[in-house]
């Protein structure tokens, strides 16, 4: 029991609001930010329960992921845009904690 710590896969985040209300130019994509928002805090309170259906887990990790792939790759009008980095991806920041030194993110 002593040596769990430095094993544990799941490691404290820092909340992440997604409000961007500076970049955000339509309700559409404020809407998509406040879905990010409510999808991401329903993942997390998965882990306070063990007993979820994997299947739901999974379902919710996938539309957050939907989402979520608007900040890593860019979508324009006529689809995915590959080989080219999202303009969203360095406004946000994703902060873990050190599972040694406990539940704050660093």
């Amino acid at each position: 029991m002593a040596h769990w710590f430095h094993r544990n896969p799941i490691k404290a985040t820092d909340e992440v609001k997604f409000e961007l209300k500076s970049v955000l130019t339509s309700p559409e994509s404020s809407r998509i930010c406040g879905q990010l928002r409510v999808r991401r805090k329903q993942l997390l309170e998965y882990f306070s329960n063990a007993s979820n259906d994997l299947k739901s887990v999974d379902d919710d990790f996938n539309e957050y992921l939907a989402l979520f792939a608007g900040f890593i790759v860019p979508i324009g009008p006529s689809g995915r845009e590959y080989g080219a980095a999202s303009k969203l991806a360095p406004l946000l920041r994703f902060r873990w904690a050190n599972s040694m030194t406990g539940p704050t993110a660093v």
